[in-house]
């Protein structure tokens, strides 16, 4: 498992902490969830890479949106 971390811009309190986890949790293929407000950051572990786009897609169908970073 490989951890990853995806900056998410939308997080305000820890409701929207608890829905992405929630939501990422029942996602098969990733553990290790950790949403932070304070941070804009969602970390989590993954084996399958195809599972990265599956979580961004996840927190976007939330409502919050994924951002880049290069």
């Amino acid at each position: 498992m490989e951890s990853y971390t995806l900056h998410v811009d939308g997080m305000s309190c820890t409701g929207c902490e608890a829905a992405i986890t929630s939501e990422l949790q029942s996602l098969g293929h990733v553990t290790g969830v950790e949403a932070d407000r304070r941070t804009g950051t969602v970390e989590f572990k993954t084996a399958d890479t195809d599972g990265i786009s599956a979580v961004g897609s996840a927190i976007e169908e939330l409502g919050y949106e994924v951002i880049v970073r290069t």
